[in-house]
């Protein structure tokens, strides 16, 4: 049930904010796996460089909840970039399918001044929206500030989400609230676009207060939850983009030693299922390979 859909969402958050090294994770329905930048790439997964990691999907789900599904995810660290996209076609609608991305980097400041983590976001929903629980996609980046040794926190953390719902309106609901903080900088969200099938927001984590050799874990965790008896779609592979920018002479270098140091090319978007209207219509539909994820 939806009680038990918000306890896994919290329960990987707090378990990731927990890794404060360079990581990028995609979990999909039957694989999952991380680049870390050894140049593994685990099972069904496909390599972005060291530092990226993707994966596609599609099939039958043949365990309850049933029914076909696709799925596509991908993360990278040097482009900042973010896309992911779940359509299934459920058997029962008080199941859902769920996929998840997490990205990890810290970053080292130089010099005083102030900076400012962007998230800029487009994407949609499409197919039914559910009676109850809709279909809905999470998002949060957050910033943890960490001591000298580069090992310990000192408490001060800052957090940015959203939580997005199709509605029956057409329109996609966010709450007003879109983050926190504790005594590091604050959170800002533009929303400019609400309609379900063209979202639009941009969300940020301001520091007005850097200084030199301040030293932050970010942290992202993304979710889409398709549910649905005749299709539940959750599509965000129209990007989500970070980008980082300092003022008063601030530079900054990574961990990872590549974090956003490649443009990402606007029209890389990810390729739609050739099959999409089987998917539609409840039949087999196309991505790639990720570990499954049932939620009740």
């Amino acid at each position: 049930m939806y009680s038990r859909l918000l306890f896994l969402i919290a329960a990987a958050t707090v378990a990731s904010s927990a890794l404060a090294e360079p990581m990028v994770c995609v979990e999909g329905i039957l694989v999952d796996g991380c680049a870390n930048g050894s140049g593994i790439t685990p099972a069904g997964t496909t390599p972005i460089g060291n530092w990226g990691i993707k994966s596609e999907e599609s099939g039958t789900y043949h365990f309850s909840p049933f029914g076909p599904y696709d799925s596509y995810l991908e993360a990278d660290l040097a482009t900042g970039v973010l896309r992911q996209r779940l359509n299934f076609s459920g058997g029962n609608d008080t199941y859902a399918l769920n996929s998840y991305l997490y990205l990890s980097e810290d970053v080292t400041f130089h010099g005083s001044g102030s900076a400012q983590l962007n998230i800029d976001l487009t994407g949609l929903f499409s197919g039914n929206a559910h009676p109850t629980y809709y279909n809905f996609y999470t998002f949060t980046v957050s910033a943890f500030e960490m001591a000298p040794n580069g090992v310990d926190y000192t408490g001060k953390q800052i957090t940015g989400s959203f939580d997005l719902r199709n509605q029956f309106s057409g329109d996609v609901n966010l709450g007003e609230n879109c983050g926190s903080t504790w005594d590091l900088g604050s959170v800002g969200c533009v929303l400019t676009s609400k309609a379900s099938n063209d979202i639009n927001l941009t969300l940020s984590l301001i520091f007005p207060d850097i200084y030199d050799g301040e030293k932050l874990n970010i942290v992202i965790n993304t979710q889409a939850f398709a549910y649905d008896l005749n299709q539940g779609g959750v599509d965000f592979g129209h990007t989500a983009r970070l980008g980082l920018t300092t003022s008063g002479g601030v530079t900054w270098d990574s961990a990872s030693g590549l974090f956003l140091t490649v443009s990402d090319t606007p029209a890389s978007t990810v390729p739609e299922p050739a099959s999409v209207a089987l998917l539609s219509a409840g039949l087999g539909l196309l991505a790639m390979v990720r570990r499954r994820r049932k939620t009740a």
